[in-house]
């Protein structure tokens, strides 16, 4: 019975073997199941038996395969998260060797090489002293860049906020380790080149939380760091609803909060987000949460649309009020110009007319003059103010003295009106 029981188990054995070696290739043929149902008979196994011991191998090696591929996948998703609050902390070693490089104390005797016992400093001097430590300065935190080892991309995205910060304070040897702050973070920015879908869309969110605006950052890093934004937004190509989802997630961050110019990457990232819910309408359009996601994009751009509708009409009417502005500064000018020379006129009618040319007419015409330009000013400070009152009570506008100068919607025009169909989605 024992010996009946092992050949039992060898023959088990060998049938399995027989199964695994069809199931390499991960492909299950119907020619090599007739082969494994054969093997069987031929091994004494049961037919019905077989079958089941073929069905747990395929769905073990099914089973087994989608496994590996979550963990393959949980892997580079573990390699792209970034420890946020990590790279945006401003206590990180960067910040405190910096700080003690800037407020080390320096001798200016031992700097410029002056006698212990010099006394008489001259501000040429003193000024030339300040060049010196800042060079000083510039060298050591060189060094100190150059020292610096990365283990992982949150220590080289930590190092980059480190830079912009620098950019962002522009303190007194900024311009000494401007150049500087400029190679180190080409260095980091350059080799930047995600292949993957999830490398993509972490960087791309991370570098945009990073990038301080054109407004802070020399031309050449800016230029820089936004091509590569730029280029990873037009990599953005999303293969299934999660990944619709998160590319939507992501894009979204880039909308403009009010109604501002929209540059090249808020533009690009704009088309993107239309071209990927024109393809998700098409190949995900039965999903519900895309839908809701796609609506809740709806919503977004409408809401922007009337932010800029909003800011157009209000540049419209600073245009209009400007001109009306401009056309009294003219009026007004030319009318101060007809009553003083009136007024001048007057007063020397008057002063001949009635005391002839005798000393006194003189006198008395200098203090009709006086008085006649004192009145004429009156008068044209008067008008205007009654002119422009009247302008303003005809559009209903409330009447001050701020009034008389019109000011520019959100500091500056933007043309908010060209932006408008930017927004708008394909229906």
């Amino acid at each position: 019975m024992a010996m009946e029981e092992n050949k039992t188990i060898t023959a088990n054995e060998q049938l399995e073997k027989l199964m695994d070696m069809a199931l390499v290739d991960g492909i299950l043929t119907d020619k090599e199941r007739e082969v494994i149902m054969k093997k069987a008979q031929t091994l004494g196994i049961d037919a019905d038996e077989a079958e089941m011991i073929l069905e747990a191998k395929v769905y073990e090696f099914n089973n087994k395969d989608t496994r590996n591929k979550a963990e393959t996948k949980t892997q580079i998703q573990n390699q792209n998260v970034f420890r946020v609050n990590e790279i945006f902390s401003t206590n990180t070693a960067h910040f405190r060797e910096y700080k003690k490089l800037v407020k080390e104390e320096y001798s200016i005797h031992k700097v410029m090489g002056f006698r212990s016992n010099k006394i008489h400093i001259s501000d040429q001097e003193k000024n030339e002293f300040e060049r010196r430590k800042s060079e000083i300065i510039t060298k050591k935190f060189e060094n100190y860049l150059m020292s610096v080892d990365f283990k992982d991309e949150t220590e080289q995205m930590t190092m980059l906020n480190f830079l912009f910060e620098l950019c962002s304070k522009k303190d007194k040897i900024y311009e000494y380790t401007c150049p500087i702050i400029i190679d180190n973070a080409e260095k980091i920015l350059n080799p930047i080149n995600p292949q993957n879908f999830s490398d993509i869309m972490s960087t791309l969110d991370i570098l945009w939380k990073l990038y301080p605006g054109k407004s802070v950052l020399p031309q050449r890093l800016d230029e820089n760091i936004s091509s590569r934004i730029i280029k990873l937004i037009n990599n953005v190509f999303p293969e299934n609803e999660s990944e619709v989802l998160e590319a939507l997630d992501v894009l979204l961050k880039f909308l403009p909060k009010v109604a501002e110019e929209v540059d090249e990457i808020k533009s690009t990232a704009i088309s993107k987000i239309k071209e990927v819910i024109k393809e998700a309408k098409v190949n995900f359009g039965d999903n519900e949460c895309i839908l809701e996601k796609i609506k809740t994009v709806t919503d977004e751009f409408s809401n922007l649309v009337e932010l800029y509708k909003q800011a157009a009409k209000s540049e419209k009417k600073y245009k209009r009020a400007l001109k009306i502005y401009n056309f009294l500064k003219i009026f007004c000018t030319v009318l101060y110009v007809i009553l003083v020379a009136a007024y001048i006129y007057g007063a020397y009618f008057i002063g001949d007319w009635v005391w002839g040319d005798g000393s006194d007419a003189k006198v008395f015409g200098q203090i009709i003059r006086i008085l006649g330009i004192i009145m004429a000013e009156f008068v044209y400070n008067l008008t205007i103010i009654i002119i422009i009152y009247g302008i303003f009570e005809l559009f209903g506008e409330p009447f001050s003295i701020d009034s008389l100068m019109p000011k520019c919607p959100e500091g500056k025009i933007i043309y908010a009106e060209k932006y408008i169909p930017l927004f708008k989605l394909e229906a």
